[in-house]
């Protein structure tokens, strides 16, 4: 049973796959990590963010850390591919999706 670490989120996942891990490997992995872990986009992130939904800050704009931190909660307020707007409190800032994770409602976790 693979494990993989989403791109996004960096979350690590524990899969179960009906191939030989190799197998399994060799028909869906297309990238690693730098430590050479398998990248796959989790299900949480794979699914797009939404105007008015809540995120996180996972990695501030080095121009912004010291007035967002890291934990900082938001809401998207547009989206462009990989580029969102979004607002934490009174600061609107266009933002990459790496840098943003959805908050999973009544979990303590963030996504």
């Amino acid at each position: 049973m693979p494990y993989v670490q989403c791109p996004l989120c960096e979350d690590t996942i524990h899969l179960h796959v009906r191939d030989s891990p190799a197998e399994w490997e060799a028909k869906y992995i297309r990238q690693r990590s730098d430590s050479g872990m398998p990248l796959l986009i989790c299900g949480n992130c794979w699914e797009a963010l939404q105007p008015g939904e809540r995120i996180v800050l996972r990695a501030p704009p080095a121009e912004l850390a010291a007035s967002l931190p890291i934990g900082t909660e938001g809401t998207v307020e547009s989206a462009a591919g990989d580029a969102f707007v979004a607002v934490f409190g009174q600061t609107q800032v266009v933002i990459d999706r790496s840098a943003i994770s959805r908050v999973v409602e009544g979990s303590s976790t963030q996504h």
